[in-house]
């Protein structure tokens, strides 16, 4: 990290433009393996990656969660595509929605401070802190009873999702 802004080394040198750039390249050489359909969602999730970060729709209430929830999705809508199985997506994609937008609430309660010291308004910023903790836990019950009613394939899910609640819970947020 770099001392005088707290920022990452890479967020701070003049070439770190680069760095994002090769990552793209080289994520775009693989998806060019997956089925034509999951390259054309790469691409669509590529393209709101790119606005999401130029426009800066973290400012925007709520956008930043839906957006993760649809991106994190995403990668699983691809797999389901190169794997043929269309048909799961639609069985699989609340729980996959769902998660995604835990994972971003979860990240906004961690960046509780900087948010509100930038005017970000998310979750936790516009509902308070512990609100914000709350609606995480309730989310994350939700996604249990899921697993265990519907998703049993992914009890594998559970443990990391209730560690992460425990680590909100005792307000150690960014080992959440």
């Amino acid at each position: 990290k770099n001392a005088k802004s707290g920022l990452n080394y890479f967020a701070t040198v003049k070439n770190a433009k680069y760095l994002p750039a090769s990552f793209i390249i080289l994520s775009l050489l693989s998806a060019s393996f997956l089925s034509s359909w999951a390259f054309i969602i790469y691409l669509a999730a590529l393209s709101a990656s790119i606005i999401y970060s130029y426009i800066r729709i973290k400012r925007y209430f709520l956008i930043g969660n839906l957006y993760a929830a649809l991106f994190f999705s995403s990668i699983f809508i691809m797999g389901a595509f190169t794997a043929g199985a269309f048909n799961a997506i639609f069985f699989y994609l609340p729980l996959f929605l769902l998660h995604g937008f835990c994972a971003k609430l979860r990240g906004d309660i961690s960046d509780y401070e900087g948010d509100k010291k930038n005017d970000i308004i998310t979750i936790s910023v516009r509902f308070g802190q512990d609100k914000g903790v709350l609606l995480f836990h309730s989310l994350i019950f939700l996604i249990v009873i899921l697993v265990l009613a519907f998703y049993v394939k992914f009890l594998i899910m559970i443990p990391f999702l209730l560690l992460s609640s425990f680590f909100l819970q005792k307000k150690r947020f960014k080992t959440a």
